[in-house]
C-alpha cells in the first residue's frame, strides 16, 4: 500500500513538472524581438524595457503566427523630427530639390516659404532623406528628435478598448430595462463614453500618423549672407535668438512645464521637455527657465517682440489666457503662425511656444490652446 501512494505521489511531481509556463514567460521575449529589430537612430528614443536575449525560450507547435502578431502589434512606434539649417547657392533651387526628394521617397509636402521647407518621408526612409538633404549645401546647424510613442499608444488602445466594453454592457442593459429614469440615466453614460471614444479614437490616428511618416525642416540662407553682428546682446536675452519654430532648442533646454493638451493634439512624452503635436503639423511645446534677469511677463513680451519682429512680416501682442504672447505670421507663399507666450512667477518664466503651420490650423486649434492656457 505504501509502494502504491509513494508510486502516485511520483506520477503527480511528474505531471507537475511538465506543465506549460504561464503566458508571460512567451510575451517578454516577443517584445524583445519586435526592440531589436528597431531602424538606426533609435537610440535616440529611450527604451521601455530593458534588453534581453534572443533565443532565450523555445516555442511549442502552432505558436509562430502567435509571435509574429504579438511582435508586429507590440514594434515600437517612433517618431522623428529632424531639423537643418543650410547655406545654399540658390534657395529656390534647393526648395525644389527637398521637395523632390519628399516625393521620391513616397513622402509629401507639409509646408514651405521662400526660404524654409517642411516635409514629411516614411520612417524607414528618413535616415536617408536627411543625409541627402544636408549634402545640399553647408550645414550651419541641425538637430534630430526621437519621440517613443508605444507607451501613449498602448495606453490609450487600453483604454479605449474599456471604454467600448463599458459602452456595450450599458446598451445591453439599456435594452432591458424597464425604468425611464434608468433609461436616461444609461443613455447620458453611452453618450459620454462616446465622445471619450471619439477622442481616443482620433489620437490612436495621430499617434499612427506620427510614427508612420517623420517630418523633417529645412531653413536656407544664401552663402554671402553676412551672420556676424557688433550687437552685443544684454545677459539673459541671448535664448531670445534661439526660438524658433521649427526646433526646440530652448524648451528642450529648460525644465518641464505641465500644461492641459489641447483639444486634436496628443502628448508625445510625460518625461522631459512638454510638447504635443497633431498629425496636420500643429505643435505646442513649453518648459520652465530662468528668470533673469527677473521681470514680468509683459518685460519679457516686450522682449520678445522686439528682438524677432524684423524676421516675420506682421508681430502682435495679446493676452492669451494667463500667459502675456506675441503672434508673428510669416512672410511666405503659405503663411505659418509662431506665438511666444510667457508667464512669470518670481524667479521662474514658464513660456510656451505653438506653431501652426498654415491658417486652417490656427482656426482649427487656437480655441483649445486658448482654454489649455487657462482662458476662455
Amino acid at each position: 500500500m505504501v509502494r502504491y501512494v509513494f508510486f502516485l505521489f511520483l506520477i503527480c511531481l511528474v505531471g507537475c513538472s511538465n506543465k506549460p509556463r504561464s503566458s508571460q514567460s512567451y510575451y517578454e521575449p516577443m517584445y524583445q524581438q519586435s526592440a531589436e529589430m528597431d531602424m538606426d537612430y533609435e537610440e535616440l528614443a529611450p527604451a521601455p524595457h530593458k534588453k534581453m536575449k534572443r533565443g532565450s525560450f523555445k516555442q511549442s507547435n502552432g505558436q509562430s503566427d502567435v509571435q509574429e502578431n504579438n511582435t508586429q502589434s507590440m514594434a515600437r512606434k517612433i517618431h522623428y523630427n529632424g531639423y537643418a539649417s543650410l547655406r545654399v547657392a540658390r534657395i529656390e533651387e534647393s526648395i525644389q530639390d527637398i521637395q523632390a526628394l519628399a516625393t521620391k521617397y513616397k513622402g509629401g509636402l507639409e509646408n514651405r516659404g521662400k526660404s524654409y521647407i517642411t516635409i514629411r518621408v516614411p520612417k524607414e526612409k528618413f535616415k536617408e532623406a536627411f543625409a541627402k538633404i544636408l549634402s545640399l549645401g553647408e550645414v550651419v546647424s541641425k538637430s534630430i528628435t526621437a519621440e517613443d510613442l508605444s507607451q501613449a499608444h498602448q495606453s490609450t488602445s487600453l483604454r479605449l478598448q474599456t471604454a467600448k466594453s463599458t459602452r456595450d454592457r450599458l446598451l445591453e442593459l439599456l435594452n432591458k430595462t424597464q425604468d425611464e429614469k434608468e433609461k436616461i440615466a444609461l443613455l447620458k453614460e453611452i453618450q459620454r463614453l462616446n465622445e471619450q471614444i471619439d477622442t481616443m479614437e482620433t489620437q490612436l490616428r495621430t499617434l499612427d500618423t506620427l510614427s508612420r511618416m517623420s517630418k523633417i525642416t529645412v531653413e536656407l540662407q544664401p552663402r554671402q549672407r553676412q551672420t556676424t553682428s557688433n550687437q552685443i546682446e544684454p545677459f539673459g536675452f541671448s535664448w531670445i535668438h534661439s526660438l524658433s519654430p521649427f526646433q526646440s532648442q530652448v524648451a528642450k533646454s529648460g525644465k518641464r512645464h505641465v500644461i492641459p493638451v489641447p483639444k486634436g493634439m496628443v502628448l508625445l512624452s510625460k518625461k522631459g521637455w512638454f510638447r504635443a503635436q497633431a498629425a496636420d503639423g500643429a505643435v505646442i511645446r513649453s518648459a520652465t527657465l530662468r528668470n533673469q534677469p527677473e521681470g514680468s511677463a509683459s518685460f519679457w513680451q516686450d522682449a520678445v517682440l522686439q528682438r524677432l519682429s524684423s524676421g516675420f512680416a506682421q508681430a502682435e501682442t495679446s493676452d492669451l489666457g494667463a500667459y502675456k504672447a506675441v503672434s508673428f505670421l510669416s512672410d511666405s507663399e503659405i503663411p505659418y503662425t509662431y506665438i511666444v507666450a510667457i508667464k512669470t512667477e518670481k524667479k521662474k518664466l514658464h513660456l510656451v511656444e505653438i506653431y501652426y503651420p498654415t491658417q486652417i490650423q490656427k482656426e482649427r486649434y487656437q480655441a483649445n490652446v486658448l482654454e489649455a492656457l487657462g482662458g476662455k
